[in-house]
């Protein structure tokens, strides 16, 4: 009976079809208009780490004086002298610290041409907190960067650009005007938002993670910051090495406390050395700090743009308004073909019959709005990538399992949406409507 039922819709779709090209536009609407904002909040609130992100901190420093708005923008960032005394904290957390580099790079290769590179200056715990997958080599170890060793590692791109894709462990990187030595190259990997330097971009990446080099090394060889410094007061002299013993705010710190205790510890440290630095005055007075939730971080610094979840709210509406609008024109249209189904019905046709076929009418405009839906979906993804901040809407994609999931809720919806009217349609007396000719 299905394969019946079938034909008869696509006869009805082909008899009416501009009451079927409306009713397939509006669903394709409401779907497209949900998929899109949805899209956009789930890739901007997605978990970065899932497993890992609720046990990580961030350091944010408060204060009561004049210098509040600074500290309060630069949360998740500390000044050099905070950030080492939380990476020899020890205890139970692991801790690393980052800031962003940028420069050029020099290949030992003939034929390959100087480019400018992107990456982060990292100490040896980055590597097992994060995860960080290799194609080639390892990572650096903590004596290494310790002794200061150029050591680098660096990105499969980066690899495949320079190297051409060959083990490269061993060989050489020129980077402005030091010489490191490659040790790993990383797998594809490169987490969004990027949690661990969130002050860049809104922790967006707008470009490729080409290399890490240790900590250490980089302020060794006074490898300046590409990253954001926040200062209350200007540096007391020029260049890095006035940066470095400043109080200003540009190395960020992440700290993995699987227990309360390690995050009260680590409580203690920074609010410590925070007030060492007021106490030295090398930042504004009434200050303190204390480690918050990775995700509080995130919160903080408006990583979902303003107003993604007011508009996830406003297509939910606009697709319950479609499925309304196309609700009331299939009961108009059911109910106006009364003498073809009191005609049915008194020639032998019982009341599922005639359910089940405006069903299989309403599925089928449903599954047409669906994929009209993802078409318009794709027009809707790519005018947010034009639209909106480039981090958050470059997350903005499409997957076969959303694409799936779109296509059932289109067929369920417009299946329920139909089942009222053909509910009110299948009651029709068959003998009144005969004698009403």
């Amino acid at each position: 009976m299905l394969d019946y039922y079938l034909r008869c819709a696509l006869q009805k779709t082909r008899r009416h079809p501009w009451l079927a090209s409306s009713l397939v536009l509006i669903i394709g609407l409401g779907v497209a208009a949900c998929m899109t904002t949805l899209s956009v909040l789930r890739a901007a609130t997605r978990d970065p780490m899932p497993g890992v992100s609720r046990m990580l901190y961030a350091p944010s420093i408060a204060s009561t004086g004049e210098a509040a708005a600074t500290f309060a923008a630069a949360q998740g960032l500390v000044d050099h002298a905070t950030a080492v005394r939380l990476l020899s904290a020890g205890g139970s957390a692991s801790v690393f610290a980052d800031y962003a580099l940028s420069g050029i790079a020099l290949p030992q290769d003939p034929g390959v041409h100087p480019s400018v590179i992107y990456g982060h200056a990292v100490s040896a715990a980055f590597f097992p907190v994060l995860r960080v997958p290799f194609v080639f080599g390892r990572s650096w170890s903590a004596s290494e960067e310790g002794n200061h060793d150029l050591l680098v590692v660096i990105s499969r791109k980066l690899n495949d650009r320079i190297f051409s894709g060959r083990d490269s462990v061993g060989r050489t990187l020129r980077y402005n005007d030091a010489t490191f030595r490659v040790v790993g190259v990383m797998d594809d990997w490169e987490p969004s938002p990027r949690f661990y330097d969130i002050n860049a971009g809104n922790g967006y990446p707008g470009t490729d993670e080409d290399f890490l080099v240790p900590l250490e090394s980089a302020v060794a060889n006074r490898l300046g910051s590409a990253g954001t410094v926040s200062c209350v007061e200007a540096p007391d002299g020029k260049g890095f090495d006035a940066l470095l013993h400043s109080g200003c705010l540009w190395i960020s710190v992440i700290a993995m406390a699987p227990t309360q205790a390690g995050v009260q510890a680590l409580d203690g440290v920074l609010d410590g050395a925070v007030r060492t630095s007021v106490a030295g005055g090398l930042a504004g007075e009434g200050l303190s700090g204390r480690m918050i939730p990775l995700r509080s971080l995130m919160e903080a610094k408006h990583i979902v743009p303003d107003g993604t979840q007011a508009s996830v709210v406003v297509s939910v509406a606009l697709f319950l308004g479609c499925l309304v609008t196309a609700a009331s024109l299939m009961m108009s249209h059911y109910l106006g073909r009364h003498a073809e189904l009191g005609l049915r019905r008194a020639l032998g046709a019982r009341r599922t019959d005639i359910v089940a076929q405006l069903l299989v009418e309403s599925a089928l405009t449903g599954l047409l709005g669906g994929l009209v839906g993802i078409g318009l979906t794709f027009l809707g993804v790519a005018t947010v990538h034009r639209l909106l901040p480039s981090g958050p809407a470059q997350l903005a994609t499409l997957q076969a399992g959303p694409i799936a999931i779109a296509l059932l809720g289109a067929l369920v919806a417009t299946m329920l949406s139909g089942a009222y009217p053909a509910l009110s349609a299948s009651r029709a007396m068959p003998l009144a409507i005969i004698r009403q000719g």
